[in-house]
């Protein structure tokens, strides 16, 4: 079974210079939109959790000194949903969500997951259930009752978006008010981390039905340390202290302030006058002077709960060039993969030759990949019918172009001429949703996770929800995802996920994976115990918050 798990145990390298000058200019404007509202790093199959408050807790320290004041964090990007899970798409808006938004679970420091809005949780291979208890005396910011019906109601809802994260919950039962069991139609052992972090966001279903979605998108209503007070779009959101809040002594602030600031310098020059207290959003301007300014980014590197990014060609269209094997491997070899991540190290991106971030358990060190190689690119692009090259389209999101630039001028080396198509982010999601497609080269970001099988599912198979309409679905790599996901013991899914890492790359190269990408984000010295990008890119500890006086 299962280890048990419980929160009380803690080639044409001479080309390179001619794009150096080229790929030095990048300026990234804005991590890439994905959605990242991810499951984690797995969770035993038949393993009970309870919760521990040292899970939430700062440890023994005193805050008496350090109650009060205003969280000011900037972001530069854009927000279209901060209050209803399923229809998140960025790990940003994730981030937000936070403050209102409880998740039943979270991940610990070894990128365990834990109870948290949850009391406790159970899994039952054998039995094929999910069985999760609920704190008593929560309640939502509106004053109704966060009970198993509430919980049901939002598992619920999001199924019915449209998400298939817990798809495989064929019903759920309320056994009695505090708990809930969810039966599967098949074992599962992402199972908890579906249920309790990525579909976990818990939001009052009072609310929602008397004000309807809309309403829920823009005014996030749920158990958190923080009440929604106020979004002036495209200027900043407002929360206050929830003086409510179930852990008594929590939050510390007294509100947070979300700000918008499309202008980096602008960030820079906020930060220098004190005006705000975490960049959230970070580009090489950022970096550049924080680092003349000797600070350092209070993330970290993640194995786990990063965004993946890289190019995705259409794999399912005879009529174009990327149908053929050799002509997606051709491109892989064609790009310094290696020479543009190195660029962009001081944005916390990290190489990675697979849809993997480096170091997690299922990183397979025996993907072989394809190295920068120019004879090899054209050689296999002959091979495939095109001596020439070819003509073909490259999307980028509109904040991505100058490192599309260089991916095109890598292209053009081996005689493929790409013409790049800017797109606004609602059109990049039209593409990449359930009945989207492109055709072409797509600039591409993804959830980057240790456990990585059920990430795989939502692209590499006919049940995906994400960029699905523009690849193959190998039926040899269905069955791997599939046996990754039923495994009953952590070593048999360890080596499945292995197994799967590879053969997506090296045996079908359905994308040529850049980097693995863990948020950067600073702060001033006097902000203590927030987390932002230290256990997952996408959630962080507002309640534990101080800024010291």
């Amino acid at each position: 079974m299962f280890t048990n798990y419980s929160n009380n145990s803690r080639g044409g390298k001479s080309s390179m210079k001619k794009f150096m000058k080229v790929i030095s200019l990048l300026v990234i404007t804005s991590l890439l939109l994905v959605s990242v509202a991810c499951s984690g790093s797995g969770s035993p199959a038949d393993t009970t959790n309870t919760a521990n408050e040292s899970a939430k807790a700062s440890g023994n320290e005193t805050a008496s000194d350090k109650q009060g004041g205003v969280l000011r964090i900037a972001y530069g990007d854009k927000f279209n949903c901060i209050g209803y899970p399923a229809g998140s798409t960025t790990y940003y808006e994730n981030q937000v969500m936070d403050a209102a938004l409880e998740t039943l679970g979270r991940y610990d420091d070894s990128g365990v997951l834990v109870p948290y809005l949850a009391d406790g949780f159970k899994m039952d291979a054998d039995a094929l259930t999910l069985t999760i208890n609920l704190r008593k005396d929560v309640k939502f910011h509106d004053g109704t009752v966060c009970d198993a019906e509430a919980v049901k109601w939002n598992f619920e809802e999001f199924k019915a978006s449209g998400r298939s994260e817990i798809n495989d919950v064929a019903s759920i039962e309320v056994k009695d008010p505090l708990t809930l069991v969810l039966h599967l139609s098949k074992w599962n052992n992402s199972i908890a981390d579906a249920a309790l972090f990525t579909a976990g966001r818990i939001i009052s279903p009072t609310y929602f039905k008397a004000n309807g979605k809309d309403a829920a998108i823009a005014n996030p209503v749920g158990t958190g340390p923080f009440k929604f007070v106020k979004w002036e779009r495209d200027a900043r959101i407002v929360f206050e202290k929830n003086k409510d809040y179930r852990v008594k002594g929590q939050p510390y602030l007294d509100g947070i302030e979300v700000v918008f600031m499309p202008d980096t310098t602008t960030i820079v020059s906020a930060m220098r006058a004190g005006e705000i207290d975490v960049i959230a959003t970070v580009d090489g301007t950022v970096s550049d002077a924080m680092e003349v300014d000797g600070r350092a980014p209070i993330s970290r590197p993640l194995t786990s709960g990063t965004i993946m990014n890289g190019l995705m060609p259409t794999s399912n269209d005879p009529s174009l060039p990327f149908h053929k094997l050799k002509v997606r491997q051709a491109i892989a070899h064609a790009i310094d993969k290696e020479a543009i991540v190195g660029m962009n190290k001081k944005l916390g991106w990290a190489y990675s030759n697979q849809w993997t971030p480096p170091g997690s358990w299922s990183y397979n060190e025996a993907t072989v990949g394809y190295p920068y190689d120019v004879v090899k690119a054209k050689q296999l692009l002959a091979e495939a019918g095109y001596p020439n090259g070819f003509t073909c389209k490259g999307y980028v999101n509109s904040g991505d172009v100058k490192l599309m630039e260089v991916t095109q001028a890598y292209l053009a080396e081996v005689g493929i001429k790409m013409e790049i198509v800017p797109i606004e982010s609602a059109k990049e999601n039209e593409m990449t949703g359930i009945k989207g497609t492109w055709d072409g080269i797509l600039r591409w970001a993804g959830r980057g996770e240790a456990d990585i099988a059920p990430v795989y599912a939502r692209t590499l198979t006919d049940e995906g929800v994400r960029c699905v309409g523009g690849v193959i679905h190998p039926e040899d790599i269905k069955k791997l995802i599939d046996s990754a996901v039923a495994a009953k013991t952590f070593d048999e899914k360890v080596a499945i996920s292995k197994e799967l890492s590879k053969k997506v790359i090296d045996d079908y190269c359905l994308l040529i994976p850049f980097a693995s990408i863990s948020s950067q984000v600073y702060a001033t010295d006097k902000v203590k115990d927030s987390h932002l990008g230290y256990y997952h890119i996408s959630h962080w500890t507002p309640e534990l918050v101080k800024l010291e006086k």
